[in-house]
């Protein structure tokens, strides 16, 4: 079982700190339940305690400690450049499509044009 991270019971269910690597009650870490569960896996990753949020340094949990978690639930810096490498491969093409679409829109406002221009003839 693991400890609140503010108030040092033992945590079944809440909020996982992506910074200390502390887990929190809801009710102690300042979100609640229902609005946790609505946020993506992503975020839930990012979700960082308001103890973290006000103080650069963190809460004054052992390092070791957070090293620990971290290692246990895979988080090494390697392991994260090597999903950011990856992610950035797969997202890459992105840039040549957003180039495309502001193409197509201006190809669609020179029609628009052109054709308000032509039934103004008629």
């Amino acid at each position: 079982m693991v400890s609140c991270g503010k108030c040092s019971e033992d945590v079944t269910f809440g909020a996982l700190c992506s910074k200390c690597m502390m887990d929190y009650h809801y009710q102690c870490s300042g979100v609640t339940e229902k609005s946790y569960s609505k946020l993506s896996e992503r975020n839930k990753a990012t979700w960082v305690c308001i103890t973290c949020k006000n103080d650069a340094a963190g809460p004054s949990a052992a390092p070791a400690a957070s090293t620990t978690r971290a290692s246990a639930k895979g988080l090494s810096l390697e392991n994260v450049m090597e999903e950011f490498h990856k992610l950035n491969a797969k997202l890459s093409p992105l840039v040549s499509l957003v180039d495309d679409i502001r193409g197509i829109k201006a190809d669609v406002k020179e029609l628009k044009k052109a054709s308000s221009d032509t039934s103004t003839q008629f």
